[in-house]
């Protein structure tokens, strides 16, 4: 009789670094820092520490289906995120 063992679950994380959001969003420090300053990306420090962590449901909020169709405003203010 064998017993076997089970299988590690890969669980993900809920709470992502400053690093780790970057990666996630696909985009550059600065505009993480950016949405930080502009209250549209929620952030919690560690007591006693300088280091952040974010949700993850609080990144994948900042992610908004777009129509093809629509067409592109001029006056986006999202136009230049990443300079």
């Amino acid at each position: 009789m064998t017993t076997e063992t089970p299988e590690p679950t890969s669980i993900e994380p809920t709470w992502l670094t400053l690093s780790q959001a970057e990666t996630y969003l696909q985009v550059s420090r600065r505009t993480v820092y950016r949405l930080m300053e502009e209250g549209r990306l929620p952030y919690f420090r560690i007591s006693g520490t300088r280091q952040r962590r974010f949700q993850k449901s609080d990144l994948d909020k900042l992610m908004i289906p777009e129509d093809p169709n629509t067409p592109v405003d001029e006056n986006d203010e999202f136009k230049d995120i990443d300079d």
